[in-house]
């Protein structure tokens, strides 16, 4: 037997025995009729809590205990829901929505790509949050990416770049390292914001053909070689560009003056 189905039933007696759990379902994948869990497989759970409730169920994980000893957990809050992602010491894992009775309400206006997938109602003390969550619900719309946070993420990248070549010169290659590893991060960001935009959802299970851009990745034998880091650095500055630009067509190059001082600092290392 999986491991999913007796955490379920332990999520489930859990429920039933607080006050507080108004109603509780499956989401995502195992939510869906048919699929079958593997050992990789999370659960993820929507629990609903009565208005008011939230504080006595989000950020403490106490009452959660019974369920086995937490390892390590990530958490996160909006004003009616809160997202609670556990790894059991076991490494079984759970991810938890608590979300208010009345939230659950307007899900007919305010629609959530989580429940879009399929949900299998386990108990509902209200018939009307039974008939809520058992309805069919339509993924929304991807929101769009702020056009400041593309201008952020822009900014960001050069000014680190330009910290880059000076750590290098100066030999300080820990932090030229932990920089560049940072600038990879920001292109990764890029790729990952032009799939969602493609494929209409941030949510994607498994690899796809957009995964064909980490071989676009700089990769070199000796990293943390002064050269090999410039190099690298370039070779991020004209994936970052092309990225940029397929995002918006109306992004204007900034890689001249960046490119021009890694030829500097290129001559320097060498001396």
């Amino acid at each position: 037997m999986s491991w999913q189905e007796p955490l379920i039933q332990d999520l489930i007696s859990l429920a039933e025995a607080n006050p507080d759990a108004l109603a509780l379902a499956i989401i995502g994948s195992l939510g869906r009729g048919g699929s079958t869990p593997d050992e990789w497989s999370d659960v993820d759970a929507l629990l609903v809590a009565p208005d008011g409730a939230l504080d006595r169920l989000y950020p403490g994980l106490g009452w959660l205990r019974p369920l086995g000893e937490v390892y390590a957990y990530s958490q996160s809050r909006e004003e009616h829901r809160a997202v609670t992602r556990l790894c059991f010491a076991d490494l079984r894992r759970l991810d938890l929505i608590v979300e208010t009775e009345s939230s659950i309400g307007r899900l007919g206006e305010h629609p959530r790509a989580a429940y879009a997938d399929g949900m299998r109602v386990l108990f509902s003390r209200s018939p009307e949050l039974l008939r809520i969550l058992s309805s069919p619900m339509s993924a929304p719309p991807l929101p769009p990416y702020p056009t400041s946070s593309f201008e952020a993420l822009v900014n960001d990248f050069w000014f680190k770049g330009v910290v880059v070549v000076q750590r290098v010169v100066r030999n300080d290659l820990l932090v030229a390292r932990d920089l560049i590893l940072r600038l990879e991060q920001d292109c990764l960001l890029l790729a990952m914001l032009l799939r969602d935009r493609a494929k209409g959802t941030c949510h994607h299970r498994g690899q796809d053909s957009w995964s064909e851009r980490l071989e676009r990745l700089p990769k070199e034998k000796h990293p943390d070689d002064p050269a090999a880091l410039l190099r690298r650095q370039e070779a991020l500055c004209h994936l970052f560009e092309q990225w940029a630009t397929e995002w918006d067509p109306a992004y204007t190059s900034r890689r001249g003056p960046m490119l021009a001082f890694i030829a500097q600092a290129r001559r320097k290392v060498r001396g």
